[in-house]
């Protein structure tokens, strides 16, 4: 049966139209394709000659140290001052990092001025933390690691135990090191843990730089890849602080590097496994537990990709020997000391794997961005910068990713008419495919019990982060171009990376003078707790069992050598006899069962909600949805039996538990 005319005319029609919008949708993908450099062949630009030249090393030293003298001055400022603290903190962010990024990304930049840049940032973004506390710790994980130095100093002896850290003795690497140092130079634990810390992130990010250089054979798109790694939240903030992880990375480093000299120096393999890697395996297995396993796990990963590509047998067995290492030193650490990880971390685990699949399920973010516990919001340009630093990591993400795998070598290879995949760089091949974790970690943002796992996954995800977007920058966007424009645009952009991961570290606004505020952590330390806490230490002496919130806890600990009830440690809750307006026989069990001597009461807990979101630690009895505790539920120990001291007009109050449990004991 034969169509109709018009019938046909139609058919042309929609044809036409098929075939055009087929056509559009095709050349739609191509530049698509093209866009984000898939099938693409990576060519390294690297224009920077061999001498070793200073360059605008010495130019910029003094620009950055101009800029810390603005934040130094930004600390010290007052609300009347102009320009105001957090314009002289952002000017000297500014005049630290643009510098710095836009020299790294300029073309015909020497090695050596490279390295010395990558120094200079490094060096600042550790000032700049030490800057907001200049006389001692401030930091919440500063304290846990300076009871157990504190320990060793006292005791002579390893592994004596921590109540507000049970697992700090365990991994006692970063404690001896700064014992060590305290004792040959007579300098205090602040001192010597403040160099230490300076020092291991000058060795990190030169070892880093060394690394990424070895696998890229690029000094450019090395340096560019340890900028951006300075990117994550980590690095200007918990990194820079006196804290195992901190450490245990460097030594994941050096480790990581060793692996890529024995692959590459076949006459020297087994020198390089048994003399550089293996040590810095053994060092990072009693430095920190979740470096080490995340560690050995990107090894196995690193040996399977080895195990199927085209590699010589001895290096498969090098780096076999290496993950043994690995596997050994992680995993016999654990169970020499009782494997004390499981119980530490699962919970954590669970529950925020838990909130995660909730949070996808319902569709609705359990933690709202931007929004502290206690109420306090980001202003709308620190937003504005955190959230574009974001977005442009998942566009350098996206337009570096598969830029990454032509620089692995990755191609489709056919053997015997059967499809597979080829690639001659293993290591490139591990960090790209590390990316993808990428956005787990900012889904764990946006939960409760997650967001600080997702924080603690940054700087180990941020090595493949740093690599790929490099791939982008010092690939396509500068190549061999020597227009200025292209560094200077390369050079913002990294700078916004880095400048964003700074606000997001800082937890909160970005205002100056830094005030007090309510279980703040480092904006809660300050000379009246300080003062309270050395008290009991003068006039109550050492190891009486005190119960405090999250921040005063670490100042009895540190400042008063006192023993701090924890239900971590002691599995006991003894938050209720503190917010609870009448003691009753569950409060008076709790404090009975716990042996508490003092009961160490803060008023300004009255004064606003708790900005990291509890008073105590998880899974405290009570509730802070709704306001702050009353004054009169703090003092009840005092309206009962006066057994209260009172400090700074009234401010904090020390009970003596012991009487009143005497008293309620003869019924008086």
């Amino acid at each position: 049966m034969s169509q109709s005319p018009t019938a046909c005319a139609d058919t042309r029609v929609l044809t036409r139209k098929y075939r055009w919008t087929w056509a559009w949708c095709a050349e739609l993908v191509a530049w698509v394709g093209i866009l984000l450099g898939i099938g693409e062949r990576f060519r390294r630009f690297e224009l920077s000659h061999g001498n070793p030249e200073w360059g605008g090393l010495p130019g910029i030293s003094l620009i950055a140290s101009f800029g810390l003298l603005l934040i130094a001055l930004a600390h010290g400022s007052d609300q009347e001052s102009w320009p105001s603290g957090t314009a002289l903190f952002c000017a000297g962010l500014v005049l630290i990092l643009l510098p710095i990024a836009v020299r790294i990304a300029w073309p015909s930049v020497s090695r050596f001025e490279r390295i010395g840049l990558l120094l200079i940032a490094a060096l600042s973004l550790c000032l700049i933390n030490v800057l907001s506390a200049p006389l001692g710790f401030s930091g919440f994980d500063e304290f846990l690691h300076w009871i157990t130095a504190d320990d060793i100093m006292r005791h002579n002896a390893l592994f004596t135990p921590n109540q507000m850290l049970p697992i700090s003795p365990l991994y006692p690497a970063l404690e001896i090191i700064t014992t060590a140092l305290s004792n040959l130079t007579n300098l205090s634990i602040f001192a010597s843990g403040t160099i230490l810390i300076l020092i291991s992130r000058m060795v990190f990010i030169g070892a880093l730089f060394l690394f990424f250089e070895a696998i890229t054979s690029s000094s450019r798109l090395a340096a560019v890849a340890c900028f951006i790694y300075m990117g994550n939240a980590s690095m200007p903030l918990f990194h820079a602080s006196f804290a195992y992880e901190g450490l245990a990375i460097v030594f994941m480093i050096l480790a990581f590097l060793g692996v890529t000299r024995a692959e590459s120096d076949a006459a020297n393999r087994w020198m390089y496994v048994l003399v550089l890697t293996g040590p810095f395996l053994a060092a990072m297995a009693v430095s920190h537990h979740t470096t080490a396993f995340i560690g050995a796990s990107l090894l196995l990963v690193l040996t399977c990709l080895t195990l199927l590509s085209r590699s010589t047998l001895k290096r498969r067995l090098a780096v076999m020997a290496v993950l043994a290492t690995a596997i050994a030193t992680s995993w016999g650490w654990l169970k020499l000391m009782g494997n004390p990880v499981t119980e530490y971390i699962g919970p954590s685990l669970e529950q925020g794997v838990g909130d995660l699949l909730a949070m996808i399920t319902s569709m609705m973010p359990v933690r709202k961005p931007f929004l502290a516990t206690d109420g306090a919001t980001a202003p709308i340009w620190q937003r504005l910068v955190m959230m574009c630093a974001i977005a442009l990591t998942c566009l350098g993400l996206a337009l570096g990713f598969f830029r990454a795998f032509s620089l692995a070598g990755l191609r489709m290879a056919h053997d015997r008419g059967l499809p597979f995949l080829r690639w001659t760089s293993n290591w490139i091949l591990l960090l790209t495919l590390l990316t993808l974790a990428f956005p787990i970690t900012l889904a764990f943002r946006f939960t409760d019990s997650a967001w600080e796992l997702g924080n603690r996954l940054g700087p180990f995800i941020y090595i493949g982060i740093g690599l790929v977007i490099a791939c982008f920058v010092a690939g396509p966007w500068l190549g061999r171009s020597s227009q200025p424009w292209r560094a200077v645009s390369a050079g913002a952009v990294m700078a916004i990376l880095v400048i964003g991961s700074i606000f997001i570290a800082w937890g909160g606004p970005i205002d100056f003078p830094r005030r007090y505020k309510v279980i703040a952590d480092s904006l809660s330390i300050e000379p009246m707790g300080i003062g309270a806490a050395e008290w009991t230490l003068q006039w109550l002496g050492s190891d009486h069992r005190f119960v405090a919130d999250r921040v005063n806890r670490t100042l009895l600990a540190t400042y008063g050598r006192q023993e701090i009830v924890t239900t971590l440690n002691d599995q006991i809750d003894t938050s209720s006899a503190l917010f609870s307006q009448h003691l009753g026989p569950q409060e008076i069990h709790a404090l009975k069962s716990a042996h508490v001597d003092f009961l160490f009461v803060d008023m300004r807990m009255t004064q606003a909600l708790p900005r990291m979101g509890v008073y105590f630690e998880r899974g405290e009895d009570w509730t802070i949805h709704a306001a702050p505790p009353e004054p009169a539920a703090l003092l009840k120990f005092n309206r009962i039996a006066q057994v209260g001291r009172t400090f700074d007009n009234g401010y904090i109050v020390i009970f003596d538990v012991r009487k009143f449990l005497r008293r309620e004991r003869d019924g008086r």
